[in-house]
């Protein structure tokens, strides 16, 4: 029996295209598989990293009300299915008050941690798919407390999946009616993209998101090949923005920078925009760690930095850099802030009162060693400045020039423990919601004329009242 040349093109066609389908729908929804997961999980981590952090210090001081409290507040999170808070006698402590004291019986399938770290589990429970986070509560870097346990839901992720699995079909479907009717001609028009697609499938595999298809031939393969150079594209700011903000930024703020990471990419570009640079350096830590343990040292600074931090992300600053026993930190870049200067300024003032606190506590061990823990000096100026990615093509950082950065610099350099020092353009920008003191003008250095300076006393009230 005779099977015309036209028929077997046909044959083949139909054939190379299931085959490149099936490869293309494995590689592309593994990877959007892969994705979505991590971003889950980074997110579930987040989530359960902040709450193991605010739970340190009800946890150390037996408080019962704020573990359910907080961890309702995890609760109405996207996509949380349970908020678990167990101590180190293996009683819960959260969700609701009802329980507390009780045994913690983890659901079926689901593994108590007793690792003392970080633990990602999943497990099917009554026919759904769970990743569970359990996150180790420590205070003080030091003393464990007990467990963190977040239960987040893949339903998101399967669904996506799916999405992308019937569309991956619907596409295929339609190369196969048209190498059927385009036969001999049609079979190599249609092969040469889907060639060119499959390469830069596996590049998008191997990690390359700078990979891009270019097929023009005004059909449903060229559609095909821009919705993949989309994918493509989107995966690339996706991964150059998490890599240049999720160190530097509180979780909400990663959250609506991945939301739309394009609107983002000329910020790292290089901006000029009106921030706030805000300076914190813990004054005479030098000769303070000389009279301690080096590991004593670290310790106590990690827990300074600590409070700075938190506090920075929590008056939704961007964390610029550590600077030795101090940090750097910017409000108002990447996100816009009409607010940057007072939410600088308050930053200031909460991480005073957080310091204080600290100082109660260890106000008998001070007594003891004859010596006090030092103070934290802030420089905050506001004023027009170029922030973007800067450094060495591997090494970027995500910082801030220009003459604002270095009169900040200055400002923290002048300032005694305990004091926060603004520059003219921060004062005229907060002074109706900060009580300050003029400190004259102020000869400092890389300036050739003396500069205007202000120390801040108390918040008076905020933007909104």
């Amino acid at each position: 029996m005779k099977i015309s040349l036209r028929v077997k093109l046909i044959v083949l066609i139909v054939l190379l295209i299931f085959i490149v389908a099936g490869l293309i729908s494995g590689l592309v929804v593994r990877r959007i598989n892969n994705v979505l997961l991590s971003e889950v999980q980074l997110r579930g981590e987040i989530l359960a990293r902040n709450l193991a952090n605010d739970l340190a210090e009800p946890l150390m001081a037996d408080d019962d009300l704020a573990p359910p409290s907080l961890a309702k507040e995890v609760l109405k999170s996207e996509g949380v299915l349970y908020c678990y808070v167990v101590d180190n006698e293996n009683r819960l402590k959260a969700p609701t008050p009802k329980f507390l004291g009780e045994k913690f019986t983890p659901p079926e399938g689901l593994r108590v941690n007793t690792t003392g770290d970080l633990l990602v589990q999943e497990y099917e429970s009554e026919g759904e798919s769970i990743i569970d986070i359990s996150v180790p509560v420590i205070f003080g870097g030091q003393k464990h407390l007990g467990y963190v346990y977040l239960g987040l839901s893949k339903k998101t992720i399967l669904s996506v999946v799916q999405n992308v699995r019937y569309m991956i079909f619907t596409i295929a479907s339609g190369g196969i009616f048209l190498g059927i009717m385009g036969a001999i001609g049609l079979a190599q028009f249609i092969l040469n993209p889907i060639r060119k697609l499959v390469s830069g499938a596996r590049a998008i595999g191997k990690g390359d998101f700078r990979y891009r298809v270019d097929v023009r031939t005004r059909d449903e393969m060229e559609e095909l090949s821009r919705a993949f150079n989309e994918m493509a594209e989107n995966l690339e700011k996706k991964e150059l923005i998490e890599g240049a903000f999720r160190r530097y930024v509180s979780h909400q703020v990663a959250d609506e920078i991945l939301r739309a990471p394009g609107k983002y990419m000329e910020s790292l570009k290089g901006l000029r925009r009106e921030i706030t640079i805000f300076f914190a350096d813990i004054r005479g830590f030098t000769t303070f760690s000389e009279r301690m343990a080096p590991e004593d040292v670290v310790t106590i600074l990690n827990r300074y930095l600590t409070i700075m931090t938190d506090k920075v992300f929590q008056n939704a600053g961007t964390l610029d850099k550590f600077t030795g026993d101090g940090l750097m930190a910017l409000f108002g870049a990447p996100l816009d802030d009409e607010y940057h200067a007072f939410k600088a300024v308050k930053c200031a003032l909460d991480i005073k009162e957080s310091l204080n606190k600290l100082y109660q506590s260890k106000i008998k061990e001070m007594e003891q060693s004859g010596f006090e823990y030092p103070r934290v000096g802030f420089g905050i100026n506001s004023g027009i400045a170029v922030v973007g990615n800067i450094g060495y093509t591997s090494r970027l950082e995500y910082t801030a020039i220009g003459d604002p950065v270095n009169l900040a610099n200055r400002l923290v350099d002048i300032s005694e423990g305990g004091q926060v020092l603004v520059g003219e353009e921060t004062y005229k920008l907060i002074r109706d919601y900060f009580d300050t003191i003029p400190m004259g003008r102020v000869k400092v250095k890389g300036k050739v004329k003396p500069v205007s300076v202000y120390q801040i006393v108390s918040l008076i009230r905020s933007p909104s009242q």
